[in-house]
């Protein structure tokens, strides 16, 4: 969700916006833990749009599908949908559904090793008006890597985790004298 629209995103309704948000919106609560420029955030009225986001169909590679999620609570209603064939088959939803509660984003994952090779499709929820009635999502990726249901994310506002190897080699690469000189 990087540029000023959702690309290839097939989007329903108002809930979504002209295009990904770059973070909190007006009279939203601050939105914390997101990662890059934008991401996926269904406040745009406040709390009384409602829509859908689909993504294109893509082969899962990986055996977890990750990303990160806040907003409202509502199964079915406010959530994020794995779909295979047409069918919902992982569903994801927010940590809210009463008012004092938070918009950090924390990440979940699916489990998606029976899915392997095969073409799926995500598809953002809101159908639900009025208090959380709205799902912020961003920074979905495939990974190898079984980090449990909630992890932090590394390197983010308020969370601090260990970083994989390569990362902390990149990381001294990248911090080095000599490269420091490279051109």
């Amino acid at each position: 969700f990087e540029s000023s629209n959702y690309g290839t995103w097939t989007t329903e309704g108002d809930a979504f916006g002209p295009g990904p948000a770059r973070g909190t919106l007006p009279r939203q609560m601050p939105v914390t833990g997101y990662q890059g420029q934008g991401l996926v955030n269904t406040y745009f009225n406040g709390d009384g749009t409602t829509g859908r986001l689909t993504s294109p169909s893509f082969r899962v590679d990986r055996k977890y599908l990750r990303f990160l999620i806040g907003g409202g609570g509502y199964p079915g209603k406010t959530c994020m949908n794995l779909l295979v064939d047409g069918r919902h088959v992982r569903p994801a939803v927010g940590p809210n559904t009463r008012g004092g509660g938070s918009e950090k984003l924390a990440w979940q994952q699916w489990d998606v090793r029976p899915f392997q090779g095969k073409n799926v499709v995500i598809q953002i929820v809101d159908d639900h008006r009025g208090g959380w009635g709205h799902i912020n999502v961003d920074h979905i990726l495939q990974s190898d890597e079984d980090q449990g249901p909630v992890a932090a994310v590394p390197g983010s506002v308020g969370n601090r985790t260990s970083i994989s190897r390569w990362m902390q080699y990149v990381q001294v690469l990248l911090s080095s004298n000599e490269f420091m000189y490279v051109r």
